[in-house]
C-alpha cells in the first residue's frame, strides 16, 4: 500500500510538471523570454525526479535473485546519479544561453496576461508542495520530503521570474535565467553528491545508533555493543552488521536465542536486517 500511495503522487507530480514544462517552453520561445524558458527546464528536471521514484518502487517489489541477493534497489541511485548529471548539462547550457543574453539583451515580449499564467504555475507547484510534504510525512518517504522542498524552490524560482518580467524595461531577463540556471546546477550537484554517497556507503546516523541501542537496552544480558555498520541496497532495504557483548557464562542456546531475538526486534521496529556476532566479554576487558 505504501508503495502504491507514493507511485500515485509520483504519477501526479509526473503529470503537472510535464504540463508546466511544455506549457512555460512554448510560452517563452512566443515571448522571447529565456527566464521563462529557463524556469520550463527546471520542471524538466522535476519531471527526472518523479521518474526515479516510479523505477525505484517498480525495483523494489522485484524479488532478490541469485545474483543480487539484496535486490535490485541501488538501481535507484544509479538512475537519480544519471538525472543528476543531465541537470548540470541542462544548467551550464541554459547559463551559457542567460550570459549571452546578458552581453546581447534582447526585448522581451510582456503582457499582463502572461503574468496571470506564470501566477497559476506558482499556484500549481504550491498544491504540489503540500501534496508532497503530506505524503512525505505520513509514508515516512525521505524522497517525497526532498522533492516538497524542491517544489517549494520552484515557486521561489517562478516568482523570481515574474518579478523580471514586470521590471522588463530594465532587461533584466537574462540575470533571472541566470539565476534560475545556477538553482538547477546546485540543485543537480546536491543530488548527485547526496546520490554518491548512498553509493559509496555511510556511516549510520547517530539516530539509528540510539534506536538500535535503546531496543538492546531491553535485553539484561547484553553488556554493550561496537562495530556497527549499516548497508543501504535501496528503498527501505537496509543490513547492519555489528557485535554484542555477553556475559561468558551465558551458554551457547541461551546466547543463540537472544541474538535472535534482537535481530527480530530490529528488523519489525527499525525495518533493518541484521547480522551480530556475540562477544564475550572478560570481566579484564578494557
Amino acid at each position: 500500500m505504501r508503495n502504491k500511495i507514493i507511485k500515485n503522487v509520483a504519477i501526479f507530480g509526473l503529470s503537472c510538471n510535464i504540463i508546466l514544462f511544455v506549457f512555460k517552453l512554448t510560452v517563452g520561445n512566443i515571448l522571447n523570454s529565456m527566464a521563462v524558458i529557463s524556469d520550463g527546464f527546471n520542471n524538466l528536471s522535476d519531471v527526472g525526479s518523479s521518474i526515479v521514484i516510479l523505477i525505484s518502487i517498480k525495483l523494489a517489489c522485484a524479488c532478490a535473485d541469485k545474483e543480487h541477493p539484496q535486490g535490485h534497489g541501488r538501481i535507484e541511485y544509479i538512475t537519480a546519479l544519471i538525472i543528476s548529471v543531465i541537470l548540470v548539462m541542462f544548467g551550464l547550457n541554459l547559463g551559457t544561453g542567460s550570459v549571452k543574453k546578458i552581453i546581447s539583451p534582447q526585448a522581451v515580449d510582456y503582457s499582463p496576461m502572461l503574468a496571470v499564467i506564470l501566477f497559476a504555475a506558482v499556484l500549481i507547484k504550491g498544491i504540489m508542495f503540500v501534496v508532497y510534504r503530506h505524503f512525505g510525512k505520513t509514508q515516512n518517504s525521505d524522497i517525497l520530503k526532498v522533492i516538497a522542498f524542491d517544489s517549494i524552490s520552484d515557486v521561489v524560482s517562478t516568482l523570481f521570474v515574474i518579478t523580471s518580467l514586470f521590471f522588463h524595461k530594465y532587461n533584466i531577463d537574462g540575470y533571472a535565467a541566470l539565476l534560475v540556471a545556477i538553482f538547477i546546477i546546485v540543485g543537480g550537484v546536491k543530488t548527485a553528491y547526496s546520490t554518491v554517497n548512498k553509493l559509496i556507503g555511510t556511516a549510520p546516523t547517530d539516530e539509528v545508533q540510539m534506536n538500535i541501542q535503546k531496543i538492546l537496552s531491553y535485553y539484561p544480558d547484553i553488556l554493550g555493543y561496537h562495530d556497527l555498520e549499516l548497508h543501504d541496497y535501496g528503498i527501505e532495504k537496509f543490513l547492519a552488521y555489528f557485535h554484542v557483548e555477553l556475559s561468558p557464562d551465558i551458554d551457547f542456546l541461551k546466547s543463540h536465542e537472544i541474538i535472535d531475538s534482537v535481530e527480530r526486534d530490529i528488523e519489525t521496529k527499525l525495518n533493518i536486517k541484521t547480522v551480530i556476532h556475540a562477544d564475550p566479554l572478560l570481566a579484564n576487558n578494557n
